[in-house]
Parts: C-alpha cells; structure tokens; sequence
C-alpha cells in the first residue's frame, strides 16, 4: 500500500476507502492532492484486494474545493501544466473499472463538487451542501458530470449562479443517490461497498463494464451490447457455480436476494 501525504487509505473486505485529508484547509483540493488520488486509484486498479472504493473527506467536510492559494501562487503557465493533475483525477475515475462511492458530508464545493459528481454513486449526509460556487470568482467548473446526473436545465441553474443545494435538494434532484444521518456517512458508505464487494470482484468488474459503455450507445447497440456481455456471463463456470448455489439457497429459504444481505 502506498504511502501519501493528503490522504489516509485503508483495504478491508475487499473496500478501498480514500479519507481527503487537509483538515486545516477544510480538504482543499490541490494539484498534489489529485495527483495522490491518481496513484491511490491506479494502484487499486490493479490489485484483487479490491473490488469497490469509498471516497470521503469524514464526517465534517467532504472538501471545499480548489485550493485558491496555490492558484494564485504559480505562475499562470506553471498551473496552466499543473492543472493536468486535476484531469488526470477526474478521467481516472469517469472510467475506474470498479465501483466508486463519494460519501460526503458537510461542504463540497466547486472541486469537491466535480470529485463526487465523478463517482459511481453518492452517499450524503443530512447536513451537506453540494455547488459549484466558481463563477462567482469569474471561473467556472465541469459541466457535463453534472448534468447527467441531475438534467440539463437544473444543472444549468447551479452553473450559471454558483448557488449551492442542500442535502435534502440534492436527494430531490439526484444528485444524492442515499441520504442519512449526520455522523453515519462514511459508516453508510463503506457498508454499501461492502455488499457490494461481497458480490466478487468478477461481477463489479462486468457490472461496471457495462454501467460505462450502455449509456454512450443507442437503444438497439446497448441491447445487442448488454445481450453478448451477458451470454459471457452466463458461460463462464463461476456465474453457473454461483447461480447453483443461489438457486439452493432459494429453495431452502435462505435467499441472499431476498434477505438483503448482499
């Protein structure tokens, strides 16, 4: 496991979980910070170890955004090259292999907003505010995570103000896939990686596969696509091995499906 400066890392059952951690810059993101999240993610990428990964910032703020001070510190054309890091980062997770949980509480603003807006799924707390407050400092932020996830025209208001939403807002418009309660974050989060995990590595790989590629292709190429990964899936000895000992578990009661506890 690598060792990194700005963030805490941690595998246990088959979870990678990523903590931000600048507590006294509220987890700021700086291009050292996302170069970090970078390496953490691609050396996950490639161990079995782990099957899903839980980006947080704790219970008190998920990250405040881009660090301003390194901003205006560099020289335009220094931070002009620098910023490849925060894409290096976000294009490293808009196409991770395996599932990625942002569980956030408290602040995530205009970078920490984008971080999340990247991820497979979000987990908030009840007293997180989510925006991207950057055109209110004449910048602005990513667009299209946004949108997709929340609809053009919503996502138009948030872009074109900078206004935030709140946790409860968030849930309405879809930007929250799970909302719960202060404090429980990163609890909530991990336990929803773990039931994920304990599906196998195999399955989040080929689900994830999927959940990528569907969207981008159009009704009859998403069918013909999902139709051959799923024929793979069913001929390989593992998926039968394992549907065999589903279906026994249904006969005799004990359905994992059924029970929830996976």
């Amino acid at each position: 496991m690598g060792e990194y400066e700005y963030l805490r890392t941690s595998v246990s059952d088959g979870v990678g979980t990523i903590l931000l951690h600048r507590p006294e810059k509220k987890n700021a993101l700086a291009t050292f910070v996302c170069e970090e999240i970078g390496m953490c993610l691609d050396e996950w990428r490639r161990s079995d170890d782990v099957v899903a990964v839980v980006i947080t910032g704790g219970e008190e703020f998920f990250s405040s955004g881009m660090d301003l001070a390194e901003y205006l510190e560099l020289e335009p054309t220094q931070y002009y090259r620098l910023m490849s890091k925060y894409h290096r980062c976000y294009r490293t997770l808009a196409d991770y292999p395996k599932p990625t949980i942002a569980a956030v509480a408290g602040p995530a603003f205009a970078g920490g907003c984008d971080l999340l807006a990247h991820c497979d799924i979000r987990v908030v707390a009840e007293n997180a505010k989510i925006g991207m407050p950057q055109p209110k400092y004449g910048i602005h932020s990513h667009f299209s995570p946004l949108w997709h996830l929340v609809g053009l025209s919503r996502a138009k208001l948030m872009f074109f103000t900078g206004d935030h939403v709140d946790a409860a807002e968030a849930y309405r418009i879809g930007l929250a896939d799970v909302l719960v309660p202060v404090g429980s974050v990163v609890e909530k989060a991990t336990h929803l990686a773990k039931r994920m995990a304990g599906l196998g590595l195999e399955t989040q790989l080929r689900l994830k596969e999927i959940a990528l590629r569907s969207p981008d292709m159009n009704a009859l190429a998403a069918c013909d696509y999902e139709t051959a990964a799923y024929r793979d899936a069913c001929a390989d000895v593992n998926a039968r091995e394992r549907v065999a000992a589903g279906l026994a578990r249904l006969r005799e009661h004990r359905s994992l499906a059924l029970s929830g506890q996976l």
